[in-house]
């Protein structure tokens, strides 16, 4: 355990003025601090010890359990709240302080040992001197003599010599000559001086001064009493060189500082130099807010009516649970505390939600692989996050639906893995050395996946049997010469591939399929996609399905091809596609001969460009979505 403390002293002494009244000043010293375990504030119970020694630490000159060198043997319970505490040194139930400590003729030093669990204590280093403040506790000492020494000596060996008091005219002064002021006794005869001994106004007579004057009446419901008064109506104080004070009650604005204006409007506050506010039942401060005490902003909608909701700082979400790169080892996961990595995040999500649907949220960054096995939790990147590969090696539970992937970069190859891992939906991802869908009930959407030298998806792993996968929306790019873009396995049943684009740059198939006939098995569904492979007259063909007869593998409609389509004899369901190379070359060795409704290209609607190509080059189509 690591702990840190932060921590004031002070003193504070009391006198009372008055004829013959002192106060002796409290024997105790008030000490502030606060308390970091693990760079954490404590919220509970610390345990303490205190003691004053010398700055050698040989002699304790008091200690709240009376141990009179190094560690007191007992311990202090004191409350934390935020890592902040309070305590009164030589309180109850400590040991009181003697005022002599404070006389004694070395630095004193504040000792104080810290303990969270109240076994093991650490000594908060380095100690305090003690500077001004403490030492008023021995105030009430004058050379070592209390007031009443003094006061005894005064009475008994001490007086007066000159001037003598009694000799004094206004030693002969009572309180009688007092309260008659024209014959005061030593100060001679008022009246005869010439003094004012009556009151009758002469000369000047103040009413006939000014008519410009107010009644007592009239002034006091003018004027506004120093205390204790109220005021009706509006308060303008209204200059630039000494600001600006508003107060309209009539409208209910405020106005604050020099030049502010609320602009006669309602409920408006305006607070700040030249601030102005023109927006009714809103306030608008200049400069930045700082809360005293405070710790949160919170608001309700509408005014007067309903609970009040924390606004700032956002208050932690139910079954979230954070990420970040400037994150800790410990979390808890929350806005302001999050976890470093996102496989932290993922397991503390795992237990303390298990069996309820929950998040890790990423921010963008780049972060370690991450292995999503618990099945209820969803993963969400900010920014489009990066982590170095992507595993899912559970079954969804506890969830409505499919586990979530969004937003999320793979530089590693992301993969479902073989009879653990389905249920998941991938969205708005990137991935950057393909995916590998070893699992059932998959769906890809607005995806990129690269697959450079290899194949950028594979389906299935040709040992065990899996179903319904989607793949809509999304592009897939390679440079493969031994395997397709797309690359589909045997065994791979209830599978679609819907408004994608599948490159294949070199000259191979940019689909390969290889599922096999079987009678009552749903062919594979391929419709409107942009699929570019190799070029006319390969031996491999753009669309690739040498494992199709005696029977229909798959359904091909409306589709684009750059490239030949399918291998001579294979009976397939097409229609309606878009073809420059050839799909239906009947005396060729490569097309199919029509499945289903239709005899030839012309009546399914296919069109072939044979040797004619929308443009030259290498990539055949316009390729306009890489990301």
């Amino acid at each position: 355990m690591k702990s840190s403390m932060v921590c004031q002293l002070g003193a504070a002494v009391l006198v009372l003025a008055g004829l013959g009244v002192w106060a002796q000043p409290p024997a105790q010293i008030d000490y502030q601090g606060k308390i970091l375990v693990n760079d954490i504030p404590l919220t509970g119970a610390g345990y303490f010890k205190y003691a004053i020694s010398d700055e050698a630490a040989t002699t304790n000159f008091w200690a709240h359990d009376g141990t009179g060198t190094g560690e007191p043997t007992t311990y202090i319970t004191n409350d934390c709240y935020n890592g902040v505490f309070s305590a009164a040194l030589g309180a109850a139930p400590m040991g009181a302080i003697d005022p002599d400590v404070f006389s004694i003729d070395t630095s004193l030093y504040l000792r104080v040992w810290f303990s969270s669990d109240a076994v093991t204590f650490d000594e908060m280093l380095p100690a305090q001197r003690f500077l001004s403040a403490p030492y008023a506790i021995n105030a009430d000492l004058l050379d070592g003599l209390h007031a009443a020494d003094i006061i005894a000596l005064s009475t008994n060996g001490y007086s007066e010599v000159d001037p003598v008091f009694s000799a004094s005219a206004a030693f002969g002064v009572t309180s009688g000559g007092i309260a008659n002021w024209n014959t005061a006794h030593g100060w001679g005869n008022h009246a005869l001086a010439g003094y004012l001994t009556s009151y009758t106004e002469t000369d000047p007579i103040w009413s006939a001064a000014s008519t410009g004057y107010y009644q007592r009446t009239e002034s006091d419901a003018r004027y506004v009493e120093v205390t204790g008064d109220t005021m009706t109506g509006a308060l303008a104080i209204d200059d630039i060189a000494s600001g600006t004070l508003k107060l309209d009650s009539s409208q209910t604005n405020i106005a604050l500082g020099s030049a502010a204006s609320a602009m006669g409007g309602t409920e408006r506050i305006a607070i700040g130099h030249n601030v102005t506010n023109v927006m009714d039942n809103t306030a608008r401060l200049r400069g930045e807010v700082y809360m005293d005490g405070g710790m949160a902003v919170y608001g309700r909608s509408p005014f007067g009516a309903g609970p009040f909701q924390q606004l700032l700082p956002l208050p932690p979400l139910d079954n979230v649970v954070y990420v970040a790169t400037n994150g800790t080892l410990a979390g808890p996961g929350t806005v302001d505390r999050p976890f470093d990595q996102p496989q932290r995040a993922y397991g503390y999500a795992a237990t303390h939600y298990s069996n309820t649907p929950a998040t890790v949220v990423i921010a963008a960054g780049q972060y370690p692989a991450l292995d999503m096995n618990a099945g209820n939790i969803h993963v969400i990147g900010e920014s489009r996050a990066q982590l170095d590969s992507l595993t899912i090696s559970a079954a969804a539970h506890s969830i409505l639906g499919k586990q979530r992937v969004e937003n999320l970069i793979a530089m590693g190859r992301v993969i479902v893995a073989a009879e653990l891992g389905q249920d998941v939906k991938f969205h708005n991802c990137r991935f950057e050395s393909g995916l590998s869908i070893f699992g059932s009930n998959v769906e890809v959407q607005d995806c990129f996946v690269s697959g450079m030298e290899g194949s950028a998806v594979t389906v299935g792993d040709g040992i065990n049997t899996i179903s319904d996968v989607a793949l809509t929306q999304s592009s897939f790019w390679s440079t493969s010469v031994s395997q397709g873009t797309l690359y589909v396995n045997a065994g791979v049943e209830s599978f679609e591939v819907i408004g994608c684009k599948i490159f294949n740059m070199l000259p191979y198939a940019a689909i390969e399929d290889l599922q096999f006939f079987v009678p009552g098995l749903l062919p594979h569904f391929y419709s409107h996609n942009v699929i570019r492979g190799a070029e006319h007259g390969m031996p491999i063909p753009a669309v690739y399905d040498p494992m199709a007869a005696p029977g229909p593998t798959l359904v091909f409609l409306h589709n684009a091809v750059w490239g030949d389509v399918g291998v001579t004899s294979n009976q397939q369901f097409y229609a309606n596609n878009i073809v420059y190379g050839e799909i239906n070359n009947t005396g060729g060795p490569i097309g199919w001969s029509q499945a289903g409704a239709g005899v030839g290209i012309d009546s399914a609607g296919n069109t072939e460009h044979q040797f004619v190509y929308p443009q030259a080059g290498v990539f055949g189509f316009p390729w306009a979505w890489r990301d």
